[in-house]
């Protein structure tokens, strides 16, 4: 390339190329590439492949996700009621909250999953959704109120379903008079 002679070097480097370097240069010359120089290729080749099977995760995830879109619609429209929303809101809106529900809960389970693989347990527990949220009072003690009435739910549920015969005869023994006659 030819420049004229008012073109000073920087100009050169710039626009054009030189055979060699100038001495303020920090370029290496041509075939001396330095090992940092091959470590970060190395690095950036592993960053564009982790970026590429990201991108086929997000791919199957959005399929996955997309299996259960429509799965809250009903129950959306009547939270969106109950918080001041039209008794009949736009499918848009809906749509829109379904798919804001959707991708947190994604999230979480994602989370929550890393989690127990850190741990090596093969699914995820309770406690790695709060862990998960241990950062977050509020939802945290949502979280443990409403695993808390599970608890209690499914004892109730475990009270009524013993045998009618045994309850009958636990509430006999305990009852005052209970070796009485029966009025007849």
């Amino acid at each position: 390339m030819n420049f004229p002679a008012s073109t000073s070097n920087k100009s050169r480097r710039l626009g054009g190329s030189s055979k060699t370097p100038d001495k303020g240069s920090s370029v290496p010359p041509r075939g001396s590439i330095s090992k940092s120089a091959t470590s970060r290729a190395k690095a950036s080749a592993a960053r564009a492949k982790a970026a590429e099977a990201s991108k086929d995760s997000k791919d199957e995830e959005k399929v996955e996700v997309a299996s259960f879109k429509g799965l809250f619609n009903k129950d959306l429209r009547i939270m969106m009621f109950g918080f001041g929303d039209d008794a009949s809101p736009m499918d848009e809106t809906v749509d829109l909250v379904e798919d804001i529900v959707l991708e947190y809960l994604t999230e979480v389970t994602l989370r929550a999953a890393s989690t127990a693989a850190d741990a090596h347990k093969p699914r995820i527990d309770e406690k790695d959704l709060l862990f998960i949220v241990r950062k977050e009072p509020a939802k945290f003690a949502r979280m443990r109120e409403l695993l808390t009435m599970r608890t209690l739910i499914s004892e109730a549920r475990k009270a009524m379903d013993a045998p009618l015969d045994e309850v009958a005869d636990a509430a006999a023994a305990t009852a005052p008079g209970a070796g009485a006659h029966p009025p007849g």
